[in-house]
């Protein structure tokens, strides 16, 4: 049996790295995990302040929320399965080199499934049964969270939908205590409102004195209200249940979400477009060109960001990176003022730094575990393997006949 890693999330296996019949690696020490998380963080606010950016343009030029969505989850295993293929490749060669009889007797259709099925355990642990379905929920979840938010944003004012989205942050907040015993201090609290805070003061402060009411605001703010919902319980859930990933797992994961939600979900364009919510048509006249490679890039961008916003999950926390995701606020402000002309405005100012100075707080003070809230919480980034195993045995306990 292999040895946990006390930094794998909730794995005997290292997440991230290839399963090795030895012990695992040995972890890595807090100052390089800080630096690490760090970088991912650099990474992952550059690809979604760039998708944010093209998005915005393609709304503008081709607002088809449905069809948008859809061809991102459609692009996952379009773009990622060649890398997971080409892993599957190099080990299989590696076995073949090696005699295993398994890829000897890999030639009829019962042995290929049983290959498939040992793969599929391999690069995630799971059975293939229980991955297919959990993949299917976890696109579920992705499916109304990017859908809903972009369809109700219209309904409402953008005050009000940019406000409502940072409850986004509390949601995974509340169920990260509930569901990954996250330790809650007073420093970490301060650092999470500081950042909601900061959100808010620049929601207002763009829209809040000329913002005009969409046509249903309270239709749009509930249907805000239930993406942030799914948002939350995605990233929760996704380190609760499969933070034992490898990188072939996290590929095969989403590429697995991407594949289902496609072949699941495609009648909702037909069902939108008989409804006359979302007319399907596919982009013409002068702009055709150009709204087909934003939307191309968009699609590499997007596939990129939730790769390595998966990828920080199980090497970090999901409030970790949802307070990253919250740092593309103060960016962004940046950009405005620098290369799209945008008045300086100390209102906004304000509103980065308060998001700037959470993020910090978070990070470098975050692991303090003064004062405590909760007495029994433990680390979920140093302690996944046994907050899962505790609550596993826990489930067990309360399961077993008296």
């Amino acid at each position: 049996m292999r040895d946990p890693d006390p930094d794998a999330g909730s794995s005997a296996n290292s997440p991230l790295q290839s399963p090795s019949p030895s012990s695992g690696p040995a972890p890595l020490a807090p100052k390089w995990k800080m630096v690490r998380n760090l970088a991912l963080a650099v990474v992952v606010l550059g690809f979604f302040v760039s998708g944010s950016v093209f998005n915005q343009k393609i709304q503008l030029l081709y607002r088809k929320p449905f069809l948008l969505v859809y061809l991102g989850m459609a692009s996952l295993p379009l773009l990622l399965l060649p890398l997971q293929l080409a892993w599957w490749l190099l080990r299989g060669q590696w076995r073949l080199c090696t005699g295993s009889p398994e890829i000897r007797e890999g030639s009829s259709l019962r042995s290929g499934v049983s290959g498939l099925r040992e793969l599929c355990y391999e690069a995630t642990n799971e059975s293939l049964r229980w991955f297919l379905l959990k993949s299917l929920v976890f696109a579920l979840f992705w499916l109304l969270a990017n859908y809903l938010f972009t369809y109700g944003l219209p309904l409402t004012d953008l005050a009000s939908a940019l406000t409502l989205e940072q409850l986004a942050t509390v949601f995974v907040f509340i169920l990260s205590v509930l569901a990954l015993k996250e330790v809650v201090t007073v420093i970490k609290v301060a650092a999470v409102a500081s950042c909601v805070a900061g959100a808010i003061i620049v929601a207002f402060s763009d829209h809040g004195a000329g913002s005009v009411r969409g046509d249903s605001p309270v239709v749009g703010d509930i249907f805000v209200i239930v993406s942030t919902l799914c948002t939350a319980c995605f990233m929760v859930l996704y380190k609760r249940y499969l933070s034992q990933l490898t990188l072939p797992g996290v590929l095969l994961f989403l590429s697995t979400v991407g594949a289902l939600g496609a072949c699941v979900f495609w009648p909702g364009v037909l069902v939108l477009d008989r409804a006359g919510v979302e007319v399907f048509e596919l982009p013409s006249g002068n702009q055709q060109m150009e709204i087909v490679n934003y939307v191309l890039l968009n699609l590499g961008l997007g596939v990129g960001f939730n790769l390595l916003l998966n990828v920080g999950i199980v090497l970090s926390t999901p409030l970790f990176m949802r307070v990253t995701i919250m740092c593309s606020i103060p960016i962004t402000f940046l950009l405005d003022i620098l290369f799209f002309g945008k008045a300086f405005d100390y209102t906004r100012l304000i509103g980065g730094v308060c998001v700037v100075l959470g993020f910090l707080v978070y990070t470098f003070f975050g692991k303090s575990r003064w004062p405590l809230a909760n007495e029994d919480a433990v680390d979920v980034e140093a302690d996944g393997a046994a907050v899962v195993a505790g609550l596993a045995e826990r489930t067990r306990l309360l399961a077993a006949p008296v």
